[in-house]
């Protein structure tokens, strides 16, 4: 039994490219023209906190 003919032609690599094939722009408004406040302009935007792994830790081995 092919087993290609169990799955629908949506989930084809054809039908994922007709789907993407046009750009999608969800912002209407140029960036240019964006009015952006100053605090938005100036905040610092971190990278969440991370914890280290449980585990060996390096040199433990020596």
């Amino acid at each position: 039994m092919e087993v290609h003919k169990l799955t629908d032609d949506l989930y084809t690599t054809a039908a994922w490219r007709t789907a993407y094939a046009e750009c999608i722009n969800p912002i209407a408004v140029p960036q240019s023209e964006w009015n952006v406040p100053a605090e938005v302009k100036l905040a610092k935007v971190l990278p969440p906190e991370t914890k280290k792994s449980a585990g060996q830790r390096e040199g433990m081995n020596q």
